[in-house]
């Protein structure tokens, strides 16, 4: 896997909203919903800006993000010995847990599994993302859990 591939995500991704990029593999829990073996992770850090915008601007954002990172995963070939990849899209709220922790709001999360992105980078379009996903999609923002509720 290529070291570098939070600097290579960050650099696909429309810097004007995406300001922090974390990518790393971790083995499942036994007791995880996760498939057992090894699991892509990958955490993107939005400006806080994200949440002023309609929420269906931020769910066209975060599917074109979501897209982009999972085109960007095949051409790196970066699944390789992964089982599944589950994406996180956060915005920090302004509020601290303590001195050192900014509490964070996932806007968006999305799981699918690795062998579902066998293809080439082009297959993976916003319709691929809903037929795909594994384990769950959805928002803790309660406007934009809705639009995704309503378009499945």
């Amino acid at each position: 896997m290529n070291e570098d591939m939070d600097a290579i995500l960050l650099n696909v991704l429309d810097k004007s909203r995406v300001q922090h990029v974390r990518y790393g593999v971790l083995p499942s829990p036994p007791d995880a919903k996760f498939p057992a073996g090894r699991n892509l992770f990958i955490n993107c850090l939005y400006y806080p800006s994200m949440l002023n915008q309609e929420a269906t601007w931020t769910l066209e954002a975060v599917h074109s993000d979501t897209i982009t990172i999972l085109r960007c995963l095949i051409e790196e070939q970066a699944l390789q010995g992964v089982e599944s990849v589950c994406l996180s899209f956060l915005v920090p709220t302004g509020e601290r847990l303590s001195n050192d922790y900014l509490l964070l709001r996932r806007i968006y999360h999305y799981s699918i599994l690795s062998s579902a992105l066998d293809g080439t980078p082009e297959t993976v379009t916003e319709k691929f993302l809903f037929s795909n996903r594994h384990f769950s999609q959805g928002s803790d923002v309660p406007e934009i859990a809705a639009l995704i509720a309503v378009a499945h």
